[in-house]
């Protein structure tokens, strides 16, 4: 999307936007999105909001990978104490933790 805003017509297409309307059943439309190339529509459309939730969950997931990458080269005392990865299966809904402080046995694994 980057590319056919900055590049239009180029490479990736052409980004269209669709701003908030009136939609025939009277309700409001949210502003969508799409990405055309060589007169046929590669992405879209779809709703803005829709991406960017993804892209900013995505920068988040990002850097607490980061954060906690660099947690354990400077924190942890190595083969003592190490970061392990909760499943998805196991993480609660309402508090989705993705790290736990592993001690002893389970460090060196």
């Amino acid at each position: 999307m980057r590319n056919a805003a900055q590049h239009p017509g180029q490479n990736a297409g052409t980004l269209t936007i669709n701003d908030f309307r009136i939609g025939p059943d009277g309700n409001l439309v949210e502003p969508m999105w799409s990405r055309e190339k060589d007169g046929k529509i590669e992405y879209g459309p779809e709703p803005i909001l829709a991406d960017l939730t993804k892209g900013v969950h995505n920068l988040f997931v990002s850097g607490e990978d980061v954060l906690a990458m660099w947690a354990m080269d400077n924190l942890m005392l190595r083969g003592v104490t190490a970061l392990g990865v909760i499943p998805e299966k196991d993480r609660e809904p309402g508090c989705p933790l993705k790290y736990k402080l592993v001690q002893g046995s389970m460090a060196a694994r």
